[in-house]
Formats: C-alpha cells, structure tokens, sequence
C-alpha cells in the first residue's frame, strides 16, 4: 500500500507570511513523501517484472529449443532484450526519484543563485555551520523578514525538488509499463516455439 498523506488544514485567514510559508513547506515534505513511496512501489514491481523475464529466458535457453531457426531464436532474443532493458530504464528513473544525484544548487543553477537558508535547509546548515555556538547564534537570528527569507528559499528548493522527481516518477511508470506490455509478447512467443519444435 502506498503511502497516505494526512490531509494539510488551511492557514487561518489573516495568517502572516512565515506561516503561510511554513504551511507550504509542510505540504510540499507531505507530496515528496508520497512520490518516494510511489518510487518504491515501481521498484518492488519492477523486481516482480524482472524476475519474470529471468524465468522466461531461462526457457529460451534450454535444450528443448535447440531445433528451433536461429531467425526466431534471435527474434525471441531481441523481443528479451527489450523487456530487460525497460525494466532498467525504470528502475534508474525510479531511484531517482528516491535521491537527488546532485546538490540543488548544482541541479537547478540554471534557474538562477539560491538564497542561502539555513537551519530550514539541512545540507547548508552541515556544510556552513561548524559548531553548536555559531547554530545557536544562526538560530536565534532566523526572526522576522531574515526568517521568511530562509523559508522562501527552501520552498523554491522543494518545489523544484519535487517537479523533478515528479518527472521522474511518470517516465518511470511509463518505462514500466512498457516492459509489463513486451513480457506476455515474450511468454507467448516461447509457448508457441515450445509447442511447435518440440523435440
């Protein structure tokens, strides 16, 4: 079962910027949470998929098709090859999803400098704060405008994050799909080659 986010209650009229900031925040960690497990979902059925295409061609290379043309042997082995290669293009499309395989600011630069926002982003907060003191001090100055400032930085990085891996969530279904679609084209193919050069 895929994940099921919690419904995000609306800000209340009136609510000032940081709110309604933090709001989307939260709605947008709610919608990564549920592209992630849909990924997870793609890639258990991708294993399903997989294994399915390992006992078909453990088939194919059995004796009992050693009479069988080498033009329907080699058709087999392309119609095979494909489904494979689907299925990896869907896996790849789907870890994807799970981690970005780049830094945001390196990802998204041509969209222009990201404001710094620490505290609200935890790769900058490792990479630029060296102790607890030089936090507490980052902390206790993250109040009013410089907070907001912060908030609207991580949110843009979250709203690219997730149209990314949007993306790739949808190529990898699709690549999926595909490989569920060449799969009974395959079994069907061995079946009949099984049937009609049966030794």
């Amino acid at each position: 079962m895929g994940y099921r986010s919690k419904p995000v209650s609306e800000p209340a009229a009136g609510a000032d910027n940081l709110t309604l900031l933090r709001w989307h925040l939260d709605r947008y960690d709610r919608l990564r949470a549920s592209t992630v497990s849909r990924a997870a979902v793609v890639l258990s059925a991708s294993g399903l998929v997989s294994a399915a295409f390992a006992v078909t061609i453990t088939q194919l290379v059995g004796d009992r098709f050693a009479a069988v043309p080498i033009a329907l042997y080699a058709l087999c082995g392309v119609i095979a090859l494909t489904g494979v290669v689907l299925v990896v293009v869907a896996i790849f499309h789907a870890t994807d999803v799970l981690t970005t395989p780049r830094g945001s600011s390196a990802m998204f630069a041509q969209k222009g400098a990201i404001p710094s926002s620490p505290v609200f982003n935890s790769t900058q907060t490792a990479r630029d704060i060296g102790s607890f003191a030089e936090f507490a001090t980052v902390v206790d100055g993250q109040t009013g405008p410089r907070a907001a400032e912060a908030a609207k930085a991580e949110l843009w990085i979250c709203i690219l994050q997730h149209r990314y891996r949007y993306e790739h969530m949808r190529r990898a279904v699709r690549f999926l799909r595909y490989a569920a679609a060449v799969l009974p084209v395959l079994v069907t193919a061995v079946i009949v080659l099984s049937a009609v050069y049966r030794r």
